[in-house]
């Protein structure tokens, strides 16, 4: 079974298909042949309340299954001017996703977008995402952490992994204990660096933050999903993003891999060889 999530401007919608084998028998030679076919199935809401607008911006994971349940989570703005992110699930085989509830709910105001989530073999849920504070006019974008161990009854209270106001856009994947976690920098925007930090105790405690790009920003690069990061089933982690090292590359795409549990990392490899603008 194949989901994916989709947003309309008020409502979050989980498109579910199944694969199915069509079988063609002839009988002349006596051939069997199996088509893979998809079946698609209603869509699913996945917001059970009403909000002024519903958002899956950002770049990150947002959706994930694992033994029977299908987990989701995404910002939702109950006003114009406020935002929160909510999380709910989907189970077994369930017709409709769960009451969502907030994942923070205080004491610190603060303008939550941008979540990012994985899900642990051991059911482990952890989400990062952005919360947007005001001092004196000035929002200072920095990226939170928090996860649950009791399938999203409840979720610790945040850990505050950057502080240097400028981070966003975080991409979350985990293997095991570890948590790993790339971001984009804005201090100097148009101008945008990258940096990695990872948790090797289950996310009780994170690294310092590691540089990624290993060629400065030198041309703009635009706000729209700018870096990803996924593991593969042996843990190695693979990062990619858009890159601003090249004048003329409009905002090129660079990757590179860890197999040393993010220790170290391969050298920067631009991906695409198409460079005009809107490519």
């Amino acid at each position: 079974t194949k989901y994916t999530i989709t947003m309309k401007r008020k409502h979050v919608l989980l498109k579910k298909s199944r694969a199915v084998a069509v079988v063609l028998c002839f009988v002349s030679g006596v051939v069997l042949s199996f088509v893979n076919a998809q079946m698609v199935l209603p869509d699913l809401r996945v917001n059970t309340q009403n909000y002024a607008e519903v958002s899956l911006d950002g770049g990150g994971k947002q959706l994930a299954y694992l033994n029977g349940t299908v987990y989701a989570v995404f910002q939702g703005k109950p006003t114009s001017v406020t935002s929160n992110v909510y999380f709910s699930k989907l189970e077994g085989t369930a017709n409709s996703f769960q009451l969502e509830k907030s994942i923070y709910d205080g004491p610190v105001s603060a303008y939550h977008a941008f979540p990012s989530m994985a899900v642990a073999q051991n059911g482990t849920i952890h989400i990062a995402w952005n919360a947007v504070t005001t001092i004196a006019e000035n929002d200072l974008y920095n990226i939170w952490y928090t996860k649950s161990t009791d399938g999203g009854a409840t979720f610790e209270v945040p850990v505050i992994i950057t502080t240097n106001n400028s981070s966003i856009y975080p991409s979350l994947g985990v293997y095991g204990n570890n948590v790993y976690l790339f971001y984009a920098d804005a201090m100097a925007y148009p101008a945008i660096d990258y940096y990695f930090v990872r948790s090797l105790n289950n996310g009780a405690g994170f690294s310092a933050p590691v540089k990624i790009n290993d060629l400065p920003c030198i041309g703009a690069v635009e706000f729209d999903e700018v870096c990803n990061l996924t593991v593969d089933a042996s843990g190695h982690v693979y990062l990619a993003w858009t890159d601003g090292r090249r004048l003329t590359g409009n905002g090129d795409i660079n990757f590179c891999k860890s197999i040393d549990q993010g220790n170290s990392f391969s050298m920067n490899t631009m991906v695409n060889d198409i460079t005009q603008a809107g490519a």
